[in-house]
């Protein structure tokens, strides 16, 4: 059926492709319309109906008349909308319509033909047409209508894709996509296998055929959330994104996956080399101080990364076992790239089952908390004791804090944790004092950089304080928080230490003398205590260096008018050594291992002297 003119017919002279407003273009240029029509006389009127209006921006019309010419002049140029009849010499019915929806997926397509009926419309819009229009029923406005509703319909359904696909505050792919795009490698890795080989291509005779996923997370990241502001975070995470596509290869992705975890995949890599060039330059930018606001930001970043040794592989393989060995690099020291290796996987799923058994332990009462003696060095007599946890695994035996405290903290258990160990350590001090065994008595609990930063920590230490209540056999707390948490996050920390001293707790710096925590940090922030790490002790009393170390440090302690504690004394020959020195405190095997509750009260009873 032809078209009838629902205006009078102006002809229009020349080639088949001509420029009409219709709506303006994002960057002022005309829309490109393709017309699919075998009519040389429909087609013309399409273009009429199309002319210009006052007011509208140029519509670019080019047409063809068969489906084997709309899909090469569609891979020949970006098309707006496609106005296509379903009578095509080379495409009847909807066969057309499947050709070019296949050719161009994201293109609007406006069905226009003489055939009215209403299943094959419906049928068309299945398929994916934005409009059914018959060509006996349509008149310019109605075209006009159809095509920008089409184009704008359009216009939604990207900005709907692209927002379900990649990440709002930075732009980057989300994991989704990132998974799509580590298929389609895959994919093409299959292709470069021999006929009939299972294995791929060797690198030598292919060049760049590895394709490699890296699993990126930025250390500190909490750190600069916490003190500045999550408006601050997210400005960070869009600088990291825009460093990252900086550093690496335009073929390259990076999604941005999680919080503070992005992941990478480099396609055509030569092989190990080449992925740690990528990754050492990757590490080095995210070192760079980041300018937020007023502040001057520092982060590091952990990678662990693996390569695609099969196109059987799938995406969440290689994420997984990607994020195995970011844990491992995370576990070596943090900012550094690790490769995963099979081993890892074994210890991957113990870890997963610590972490399954860590979410019963406190319910099934298998936490236990474990005392070191610690000594005043003039007089030789207990003063305090550390509390240190241990977990009495159902199958794996007792188990110590290296074994399960990480996992502790990637799964958000640790200030739960902590919180028991701070209330069962002041319950325990209070039985001791109120049953005479000793008197004076400072417990010291340990905390990580994690629970310091947790809101709450205050409240929680606040509470079980005044379980307590005040009286003659109430214990001292004191709170050991280890230089790496002071070189970390100084100022972070600040507010909250000085609100754990208005409690009345006391604050001591742990491992002191390993970091390199400068003394401006120690002096400004509000600690009462010092305890030197066991790697300094080992030499002190039988050589001249160590004992010098132990000596200044005694000295800077003194200075700033702080106790000093001595961690890991083995002999009696350091401990006189610490006691002409002038050492406060000192703790170790020398006086005891660590011991239950019982042990350590039998022990106090005896009042030993060293």
């Amino acid at each position: 059926m032809r078209m009838q003119a629902a205006e009078p017919a102006v002809e229009i002279a020349g080639s088949r492709t001509a420029a009409y407003p219709v709506r303006a273009a994002p960057d002022g240029a005309p829309k490109r319309v393709l017309v699919v029509e075998d009519s040389p006389s429909d087609a013309a009127l399409v273009r009429r109906m199309l002319r210009d209006e006052p007011g509208k921006d140029r519509l670019e019309l080019v047409s063809v008349g068969s489906a084997g010419a709309a899909v090469t002049a569609l891979a020949a140029r970006d098309t707006a909308c496609v106005i296509l009849d379903l009578g095509l010499p080379d495409a009847q019915g909807l066969d057309g319509l499947v050709q070019i929806r296949t050719a161009a997926p994201d293109a609007p397509i406006i069905v226009l033909t003489g055939r009215d009926d209403e299943s094959v419309g419906l049928q068309a819009l299945r398929e994916g047409a934005q409009d059914y229009l018959t060509k006996g029923d349509v008149n310019a406005g109605t075209l006009r209508r159809s095509l920008r509703y089409a184009i704008e319909r359009m216009r939604v359904d990207r900005q709907l894709h692209h927002l379900a696909y990649h990440d709002a505050l930075t732009g980057l792919p989300n994991r989704m996509l990132f998974e799509d795009r580590v298929r389609s490698a895959l994919a093409r890795m299959r292709t470069r296998l021999r006929p009939g080989s299972e294995t791929p291509v060797p690198r030598a005779s292919r060049g760049h055929s590895l394709a490699a996923v890296m699993m990126v997370d930025l250390d500190r990241f909490k750190i600069v959330n916490d003190s500045l502001g999550h408006s601050a975070g997210d400005e960070l995470l869009a600088i990291v994104a825009e460093r990252m596509r900086a550093v690496l290869r335009p073929a390259d992705t990076v999604a941005r996956i999680g919080g503070d975890e992005f992941a990478v995949l480099c396609e055509r890599i030569n092989g190990r080399e080449e992925l740690e060039a990528i990754t050492g330059r990757m590490l080095k930018m995210l070192r760079a101080p980041m300018v937020i606001g007023e502040h001057k930001a520092y982060i590091d970043a952990s990678i662990g990364f693996t390569f695609a040794t099969s196109p059987d592989d799938d995406p969440e393989s290689l994420l997984r076992d990607a994020d195995i060995a970011l844990y491992r690099a995370k576990q070596a020291g943090r900012g550094r790239a690790v490769q995963f290796e099979a081993p890892m996987h074994a210890a991957a799923v113990t870890r997963h089952e610590t972490q399954t058994d860590l979410h019963h332990a406190l319910q099934r009462g298998e936490l236990q908390a474990v005392y070191q003696p610690i000594v005043d060095v003039s007089r030789g007599t207990i003063c305090g004791a550390e509390a240190l946890l241990r977990w009495r695994h159902p199958r794996r035996g007792v188990l110590l804090p290296g074994d399960f405290l990480a996992e502790a903290e990637h799964s958000g258990l640790i200030e739960g944790f902590g919180a028991w160990t701070v209330r069962s350590a002041l319950r325990q001090a209070r039985e001791w004092l109120a049953g005479s065994v000793c008197n004076n008595l400072t417990v010291a609990v340990n905390m990580s950089t994690r629970e310091l930063m947790d809101p709450k920590v205050v409240d929680t230490v606040a509470a079980a304080l005044g379980d307590l209540g005040p009286g003659p056999d109430s214990p001292v707390l004191c709170l050991e928080i280890t230089e790496t948490s002071l070189v970390e996050c100084p100022k972070a920390l600040t507010r909250t230490l000085e609100a754990l001293k208005e409690l009345g707790a006391k604050l001591a710096v742990d491992n002191f003398g390993t970091r390199h925590a400068t003394l401006d940090v120690v002096r400004r922030l509000p600690v009462d205590i010092l305890k030197i790490d066991r790697a300094l002790l080992s030499d002190v009393g039988s050589d001249q260096g160590g004992t010098a170390i132990v000596r200044a440090l005694l000295t800077i302690g003194g200075a700033l008018g702080l106790t000093v504690v001595a961690e890991g004394v083995e002999t009696a020959e350091q401990l006189a050594a610490l006691r002409e020195l002038g050492c406060d405190m000192a703790q170790g095997h020398l006086f005891s291992a660590a011991l239950p509750a019982s042990e350590m009260r039998r022990l106090m009873a005896r009042d030993p002297r060293w």
